[in-house]
């Protein structure tokens, strides 16, 4: 072993101690040559590979392609460079190991400082800097900086990597994502994008007010979570053919279901898409359920208009009848009547005139409850009894309701008296029992009910006049029915509003019956409960004549004056003729004529007064009311009395009629007609006449 001599001899104690301490001393020289030789060699070793390493390092520093520099980490000076550095600055070698990194970097001289004393101790060795080169121009760059030691002297090596232009994408990506989210947070549709699974990657803020959830809780999820169930199949099949063949413009309509689990339509606009990373859909949402609604509401009020101009066919059809049909009931009437004024009631002709009289008297009411019943009736107020009209419509709404249904009527026999078209009473009754009638399964029954009502317990100040109105008559239609719910209540009187199904109501028959009592100064009030049936209330004002209405004489004592002229025009020469009777009966003088024209020759060659001209309304060539404007021009005190077998539309679309001038509906007895001309000529109150108008 080295430091060791080792000698071997066969007899002992041959070594003396100077010989031992010789040896000694030869092995710890030989020891110590061995060592240095061997230190020598590690050192010489050593510094080969020191050499190859600095060789190899520098070599790389030299050849490669990305930009170092060597800098002294006390005052920044840059201690070496290699080529691509040289390359990128524009500074050649020597030029720029004279110069320090403050010079390069746009920050200031004590900033760079600082930052490479993070750089040497190791806080930090990633930077992003800007750079000036030799032309001036400025580079943004990304420093990987660390210590490095030569000759046993700290540095700093850094690598730089020129990233300008990446920052340039990458601002310009930004800047198009910040249009993008800007554009797709203000469209009002929902704009999404999905991956090729169909999981949300993206969705505009519009998804938390169209589907309840917001954005951040949307993403991840599969698209087709907030499609309602029986759309997912259909759905995926849609997604599979997109992504399968590359589809665009895409547009589908699916039910969506939202948070609180409420469904709506909505339109969708789907398109594959692909960029460097990744494939999927881009899509776009509508909400439709408004749209839809609205078509929904359009193809119900066409439906209703085609029914509603079905029923103005039948009503055509039905005031072209009941012109003539009134024309042939007044003839029978007015004849029927002069002959029983000409019998003693004992005979046996005066009963089978009397039958005809009746007889013609049921077929004028109803004729007039067909026109109420098709809203064509002329709105002629009259002073009445409320239980009187219902009881004259009984016979008629048992036909309406059938046999299965009960009809009760349960009237209150100390009503005060009402001032309403007859007709109206009519419309309200018919529509009312109709409903009530739809609303029961199998049998049941509908209550009809009258009573009165004190001003003190009236449901709303209806009359203005407190010397007219003492209180309200009400009637109540009552039926055990299915009812109505309370969420539609509300919109029942509103037009086109039914709950019925399609094709069997319009929606306007309550509309109609609301409009009727309001015009009549009334209220209706609606009580339902599903299953437990429905009670319709109309309260109408009662109605009492003014102290001041002057009275008038017994209608036996209603006789013309002597030498009153009436001029009598109607172009249906039967009814002319009857008319020209009874008037004559009556003691008037009559001029009568057949057409407007031979009206007006007539009055033009008659030297006399006339008093009345009594015309029908819908005439050939003229109608009445052009004829009464012609007349009055040349007889200004002329007075008008207008007839007319023709309904409500006809007469007011030929813009005859308005609420001041006098008219009576055809067929009229003798008695209605001499009271009408009384009331013009001797001003007798309309107030006093609750016969006036025979209730056609």
């Amino acid at each position: 072993m080295f430091g060791v001599v080792t000698i071997y001899s066969a007899f002992s104690n041959a070594f003396d101690a100077e010989e031992i301490l010789l040896l000694t001393s030869l092995a710890d020289n030989l020891s110590y040559g061995i060592t240095m030789l061997q230190t020598r060699k590690a050192r010489e070793l050593a510094e080969n590979k020191l050499q190859r390493s600095e060789a190899r390092y520098r070599s790389l520093f030299q050849n490669h392609h990305t930009v170092m520099l060597i800098i002294d980490p006390l005052d920044g000076a840059i201690v070496d460079a290699n080529p691509a550095a040289v390359t990128y600055y524009g500074w050649d070698q020597a030029e720029l190991c004279r110069m320090k990194i403050s010079q390069i970097n746009m920050l200031t001289e004590q900033e760079v400082i600082s930052e490479m004393e993070l750089a040497k101790k190791h806080k930090t060795n990633y930077f992003i800097f800007r750079h000036r080169r030799a032309d001036g121009s400025i580079r943004d760059v990304e420093v990987y900086s660390g210590p490095i030691s030569f000759s046993e002297k700290p540095l700093l090596y850094s690598i730089i990597n020129d990233i300008t232009e990446r920052l340039q994408v990458e601002t310009a990506l930004r800047d198009s994502e910040r249009r993008f989210r800007s554009i797709t947070e203000q469209i009002v549709e929902m704009v999404f994008v999905t991956d090729n699974k169909g999981r949300l990657t993206y969705a505009s803020s519009v998804i938390e007010q169209m589907f309840g959830y917001n954005a951040y809780e949307a993403k991840g999820h599969f698209i087709t979570e907030y499609f309602a169930e029986e759309e997912i199949p259909r759905a995926l099949v849609i997604f599979h053919d997109i992504m399968q063949d590359c589809l665009t413009d895409q547009i589908h309509e699916f039910k969506f279901v939202k948070k609180n689990g409420s469904l709506f339509y909505g339109e969708v606009h789907l398109r594959y898409y692909q960029d460097q990373d990744s494939v999927g859909m881009i899509g776009l949402v509508r909400d439709t359920t408004i749209y839809r609604q609205n078509q929904e509401a359009s193809a119900k009020l066409e439906a209703q208009l085609q029914q509603s101009q079905k029923m103005e066919m039948v009503g055509r059809l039905a005031g072209g009848i009941a012109h003539d049909f009134n024309n042939m009931l007044s003839v029978i009437l007015g004849h029927s009547e002069m002959g029983l004024e000409l019998l003693d009631p004992s005979q046996e002709l005066y009963t089978d005139l009397e039958a005809i009289r009746n007889a013609a008297t049921r077929s004028a009411d109803l004729t007039r409850q067909l026109l109420a019943f098709s809203r064509k009736q002329i709105v002629l107020p009259k002073i009445l009894e409320l239980n009187a009209a219902v009881e004259e419509l009984l016979p008629m709404l048992q036909r309406l309701i059938g046999e299965n249904i009960k009809l009760v009527w349960i009237p209150d026999n100390q009503l005060p008296l009402l001032k309403i078209d007859p007709s109206q009473i009519d419309q309200i009754l018919v529509n009312l029992i109709v409903n009530a009638r739809d609303a029961i399964t199998g049998n049941g029954r509908i209550t009809l009910k009258s009573s009165s009502l004190p001003v003190s317990g009236s449901p709303s100040e209806a009359c203005s006049n407190e010397e007219e109105c003492v209180g309200y008559v009400t009637l109540s239609v009552i039926d055990d029915g299915c009812g109505i719910d309370q969420n539609d209540i509300v919109h029942i009187f509103e037009p086109f509003f039914t709950t019925k199904e399609q094709g069997k109501g319009t929606g306007l028959g309550l509309s109609m019956v609301y409009g009727i009592i309001k015009q009549n100064n009334g209220t209706i009030d609606c009580q339902s409960e599903p299953d437990k049936g429905t009670t319709f209330t109309i309260y109408l004002p009662t109605y009492r004549a003014s102290l001041k209405t002057e009275r008038i004489s017994p209608p036996e004592q209603l006789r013309g004056k002597p030498h009153q002229t009436i001029l009598l025009v109607e172009d249906e020469p039967s009814f002319l003729n009857l008319c020209k009777h009874m008037l004559e009966s009556n003691g008037y003088n009559v001029l009568d004529a057949g057409t407007s024209a031979e009206a007006l020759r007539i009055a033009k060659n008659y030297q006399g007064r006339i008093e009345l001209l009594l015309t029908d309304v819908i005439m050939p060539e003229m109608n009445g009311s052009e004829l009464s404007k012609k007349l009055f021009a040349s007889r200004p005190d002329l007075k008008t009395l207008f007839m007319s077998g023709f309904t409500a539309d006809v007469i007011t679309h030929n813009t005859l009629l308005d609420t001041k001038i006098n008219f009576i509906q055809k067929p009229f007895s003798i008695k209605s007609l001499n009271k009408a001309i009384d009331k013009i000529l001797n001003s007798i109150t309309i107030e006093d006449l609750p016969e006036l108008l025979f209730r056609a």
